[in-house]
């Protein structure tokens, strides 16, 4: 058989490989196709030789037997859409969160590792990476190290987006490493923004980072480290909560927008001078 999605082009060439193979000649039919088609008069000759034609609501079928008149007949169907259920309950994923451009540096390929190790006690773990490309290809990296089917890749999200992704995370995870360049972080600005959240982080023992997170830290290419901490926080909801409510009052004492106001006053200062 012959089927067409859209009531345009694509079935106006299946009306002519029906007449040529005299076989059966099927389309899905959708707005587009009834209100602004590109060719009322082939539309119609069309569907008068369509075996059979679906849409998907009561009100297209009416607005179809409008057009095509009674020789529609019974040959249109209503099949509706869906969107799959999301599981409720103790079944929920899990959530991890990593930020940053993508590049060696931030230790997404430590993270995966870390998953992938901790097997069944990952089974509900979903980890969202966002950040800006760079030279990790990140979906890729998934797919070498077996948990392609836990990551999702937001690339160039925006700033909203982003606040979503740190709402809806259970624990962000950052474990940074210098590169092959012996290039590594200073003090990663998402640290902050996902304290600042009320979430648990999990970082590494780098650079400036243990003066922002007081626990969880791992050792600096710890993957072994990095899925007990991930298992710790796994396993135990409250502790996560509270590590939580530590990281944001961290950030509210030291990390608060007073810290731009006291950066302008020195600023001001200084041109006084």
């Amino acid at each position: 058989m012959i089927h067409c999605v859209y009531g345009d082009h694509k079935l106006f060439v299946g009306y002519y490989c029906k007449r040529i193979l005299r076989i059966p000649l099927s389309v899905a039919l959708y707005g587009y196709d009834l209100r602004d088609n590109p060719n009322w008069s082939m539309f119609r000759r069309a569907i008068r030789l369509a075996d059979n034609i679906i849409v998907n609501c009561d009100f297209n079928k009416n607005l179809l037997a409008e057009i095509a008149g009674s020789e529609l007949g019974d040959r249109a169907k209503v099949i509706r859409h869906y969107a799959p259920i999301p599981v409720s309950g103790p079944c929920d994923k899990r959530r991890i969160l990593i930020v940053g451009r993508f590049a060696e540096r931030k230790g997404h390929d430590l993270l995966f590792q870390a998953v992938s190790a901790l097997g069944a006690d990952a089974e509900n773990v979903e980890i969202s990476a966002a950040g800006f490309p760079g030279p990790v290809d990140v979906q890729q990296l998934a797919r070498d190290l077996g948990v392609e089917d836990k990551v999702r890749v937001f690339e160039s999200i925006s700033d909203q987006g982003l606040d979503l992704l740190y709402q809806r995370c259970d624990i962000f995870c950052l474990p940074s490493k210098s590169d092959g360049q012996g290039v590594s972080e200073g003090l990663p600005v998402a640290l902050i923004e996902a304290m600042a959240h009320g979430k648990p982080v999990i970082a590494t023992r780098l650079a400036g980072i243990p003066e922002l997170v007081e626990e969880i830290l791992i050792d600096e290419g710890d993957v072994k480290g990095l899925a007990h901490a991930l298992k710790r926080l796994l396993d135990d909801p409250g502790l996560g909560a509270s590590c939580g409510a530590r990281n944001l009052e961290i950030v509210k004492a030291r990390y608060s927008k007073q810290n731009v106001s006291v950066l302008r006053d020195l600023f001001l200062e200084t041109l006084e001078r």
